[in-house]
Parts: C-alpha cells; sequence; structure tokens
C-alpha cells in the first residue's frame, strides 16, 4: 500500500462511525479520543502509583529485595489495588518456587 493510498484509507476510517453497547452512533474519532483518554488515565495512575513506591523505598531506606517488594505490596493495598496486590504476591511466590 503507497502512502497516498494510506492516506486515503484513513481519511475513510475517519469518517465512518459504529453503534456502541447502548445503541447510540459514535465517530471513530470519538471512539479514538475516548481510548486515548483511557491511555492517558492508566498511564497517570500508573505513574502515581510508581512515585508512590519510589517515596517508601527512599523514606524507609530500604535497601533488601525483600523490603522493597513488601513496600510495593503495603502501597497497592494502601491505594485500593488489592487484586493487583494479590497477583503480585502470586507472581512473588512463582518465582520463588521456580528459582528452587
Amino acid at each position: 500500500m503507497q502512502r497516498k493510498e494510506l492516506v486515503q484509507a484513513w481519511h475513510q476510517l475517519a469518517h465512518w462511525s459504529l453503534v456502541n453497547q447502548r445503541g447510540q452512533e459514535e465517530s471513530f474519532q470519538e471512539v479514538k479520543l475516548r481510548q486515548t483518554l483511557k491511555t492517558l488515565h492508566l498511564q497517570a495512575e500508573a505513574a502515581f502509583l510508581i512515585g508512590s513506591i519510589e517515596l517508601k523505598i527512599v523514606q524507609n531506606n530500604l535497601h533488601t529485595t525483600t523490603a522493597i517488594r513488601q513496600a510495593i505490596l503495603q502501597v497497592l493495598h494502601e491505594q485500593g489495588y488489592v487484586i493487583e496486590a494479590e497477583e503480585y504476591k502470586d507472581q512473588q511466590r512463582f518465582r520463588q518456587y521456580k528459582l528452587a
């Protein structure tokens, strides 16, 4: 596909619309915008969690892997990410089992 064809296809796609789960018609641009906003929200959440974890590590002067893992679990629980904390714990158990 040549560049010109690709640009034409993109312009056609930009004018498409679809019917969402609620039966409402949405343009491709609206769907794309919503997905972009979701992505930005997730990135902001991740940045906040990373910052919180880093802060806990620095404030408590943590150096061991075990202490840092505990800090990660604590931050996840404090911020309401209980399911994610359990998944993280499971991953750590699996890694320990794999190394043994």
